[in-house]
């Protein structure tokens, strides 16, 4: 968010509350947390200062936690408010939701549960901030109302006659010569909205009451509209003579506000969706039955292209397909993040749709995440309203697939963060427990030739230590957000990979000629890895010759070629057995007795970064073949 978010946070912890404020403030400078630690202090501190959202455990002095939110709901009812406790039960969950708790989340040990927290915070203030903003929208809109299409009417009540502009005549779709009786416009009303007026007009002229009514009208054709109306009684020696008063047409305020508060009650459906599906279905559901829709879809972004994830029931079952992010109108409105009207897809040279019966649309970007697209079969069958409405919705679709991601790439972290937990307590260990022995070995002895022999598996120890240790920092890398992706020659990434891998003389043959788009250093660590493990692994399945006893391995031959949608890497060694293919791209998994099992790992870190896909076959000669797909060659994008 470009804004700072100011929270208040109330737990009768002092130090939870200070830890809580610290975690928060540095994961996102953008975060300011103030602290009470009782209900009182909060209401006193949200009275005296602007804060953006709150967030309370359950036992706080005063009032516990879902009396302390209905306390803040009283004086500040779309305040977001987050139930962050200790006390966790179905009961408490369900009361706070009753009572109207933004967001309910548990406390547990470590910091992942204050980053899961701050989200929470994220997304509950972004959508608070969205509805002001609508909010204030409408309000300029009414505003602008009042003073546009006003249609003005006299009644004089001792000669019983009318007076009308000719915007009222419109407004009620009369002519000129009709009726123009009290009694008859008060019969073009909706038949629940006539006891209504017809008591106002009453209590203006017997009480002297002036009114100002939102009404229902149904002129000669039917047809049903809004309008605001408003009567004032003009007296004369405390008798009233005439009533004067406007009416104006409002149905376009109020059918934008019918909609805005039906878009605003189905937001908490999108956000609780844990699932890309879920969230999309709800969006796709809301599209058809809040903004009449019939004909949508929403595609998201997997690699390098725009998949359908939901469809509306009305569409036909291949009337939406999966697109190249940087074709049709659908990679235009991904690539430029606008939103675009057509009003004759036979005339746009962007569009292609996918049934020729298709004539008009909207396309609306959701983020970096992908694309709302609708079409009509008649031309020029959405306006800019209809643009407006969906970038709300979508908005809070955003939002909620910004959550999905961030809770995501949080669980990887947390379980990146385990697996070296795992690692560093067992395969660092090891070696650092034979080092430590072999060390109080050598010097509880005075030979030197005994010394030697145990200081040099010492070195050994430490030489394996500073390997895990490389590796380690490999995987921690590879499984980094990748940065700016740019077009790269495969054949020169492989070349220089080759020089900084030691390769001893095994040998690199090059037949690809692909142009890829991707990061050009992480594309390298990925053949860096593959090219030692073929060594590698080479080196401790082949017979050395005669002559050369500790060449084994040394005459492996690595190849890297093109596939259809992406490359492969072979070699002709001794090759992976089936049965072993699904676990070579676990950390820690090796066959060698010198090897770490992180190298695949990190390979299969930087293909899913790229949005790639890996898997293992057999080579041609009997070797191992790594095939990555997915892959979009800058060829294909010119």
């Amino acid at each position: 968010m470009e804004r700072g978010i100011r929270v208040l946070h109330v737990d009768d912890d002092p130090d939870f509350g200070k830890l809580t404020t610290t975690v928060l403030e540095r994961e996102d400078e953008q975060v300011t947390v103030e602290t009470a630690t009782n209900a009182s202090d909060g209401l006193d501190m949200l009275g005296d200062e602007r804060y953006d959202a709150v967030v309370s455990d359950y036992d706080i002095p005063g009032a516990n936690g879902i009396e302390f939110l209905e306390q803040v709901r009283a004086v500040y009812p779309d305040l977001p408010f987050v139930l962050f406790t200790g006390k966790g039960s179905e009961t408490v969950a369900s009361e706070a939701i009753s009572a109207g708790v933004t967001d309910y989340l548990q406390k547990r040990g470590g910091t992942e549960q204050y980053e899961l927290l701050l989200n929470r915070i994220r997304n509950a203030v972004e959508g608070y901030r969205t509805e002001q903003a609508l909010e204030q929208q409408l309000d300029l809109l009414t505003e602008a109302e009042e003073v546009a299409n006003i249609g003005v009417w006299e009644y004089n009540v001792r000669e019983d006659t009318s007076y009308v502009t000719d915007e009222v005549l419109r407004i009620h779709g009369l002519d000129p010569g009709a009726d123009l009786s009290p009694e008859k416009f008060q019969e073009y009303y909706h038949p629940d909205d006539q006891p209504t007026i017809r008591a106002a007009f009453e209590r203006a002229i017997e009480a002297q009451e002036p009114y100002d009514l939102e009404l229902r009208l149904i002129d000669d054709d039917g047809e049903r509209r809004w309008i605001r109306s408003r009567g004032s009684p003009e007296t004369v020696d405390g008798e009233v003579v005439s009533v004067r008063g406007s009416i104006q047409d409002i149905t376009a305020r109020k059918q934008r506000q019918t909609v805005l508060h039906a878009l605003h009650r189905v937001a908490p459906a999108i956000q609780a969706e844990d699932s890309v599906e879920g969230i999309c279905g709800q969006t796709v559901e809301a599209a058809t039955e809040i903004l009449n829709m019939d004909l949508c879809t929403v595609v998201i972004r997997e690699g390098e292209w725009l998949v359908p994830r939901a469809t509306s029931s009305e569409m036909l079952p291949d009337g939406s397909r999966p697109m190249r992010i940087e074709l049709g109108l659908a990679g235009k409105t991904y690539q430029t993040r606008e939103s675009y009207i057509v009003d004759d897809a036979a005339a746009d040279e962007d569009t292609d749709p996918a049934k020729e019966h298709y004539r008009s649309g909207i396309s609306v970007p959701i983020g970096d995440h992908g694309v709302f697209q609708a079409v009509r079969t008649e031309r020029a069958a959405f306006d800019d309203d209809d643009v407006e409405f969906a970038e709300l919705l979508l908005s809070h679709t955003r939002s909620a697939l910004d959550r999905i991601e961030r809770e995501r790439e949080l669980k990887r972290k947390n379980d990146r963060l385990e697996e070296f937990a795992s690692i560093v307590g067992h395969d660092l260990r090891n070696p650092l427990n034979v080092a430590q022995g072999r060390l109080e070995m050598a010097l509880a002895i005075d030979d030197t030739n005994d010394r030697r022999e145990h200081l040099e598996a010492v070195e050994r120890s430490h030489d394996r230590m500073e390997t895990l240790i490389e590796e380690l920092l490999g995987l921690a890398r590879a499984g980094e957000t990748i940065g700016g992706v740019e077009p790269v020659e495969l054949a020169a990434v492989a070349r220089r990979a080759w020089e900084t891998v030691d390769t001893g003389d095994a040998t690199l043959s090059v037949t690809t000629t692909a142009t890829i788009s991707a990061d050009p250093d992480r594309l390298q660590q990925l053949f860096e890895n593959l090219f030692r493990n073929a060594v590698e692994h080479g080196s401790t399945s082949r017979q050395p010759p005669a002559d050369d006893p500790g060449a084994g391995g040394s005459d492996v031959t690595v190849t890297v070629g093109d596939l259809d949608e992406g490359f492969y890497a072979a070699d002709d060694g001794p090759g992976i057995p089936a049965e072993e293919r699904e676990q070579v791209f676990d950390s820690g998994y090796t066959t060698s007795e010198d090897g770490t099992g992180f190298g695949l790992g990190i390979v299969q870190n930087v293909v899913e970064a790229h949005g790639w896909e890996i898997q293992v076959t057999e080579s041609n000669a009997g070797g191992a073949r790594f095939e990555i797909t997915g892959v979009s060659a800058v060829a294909e994008l010119e």
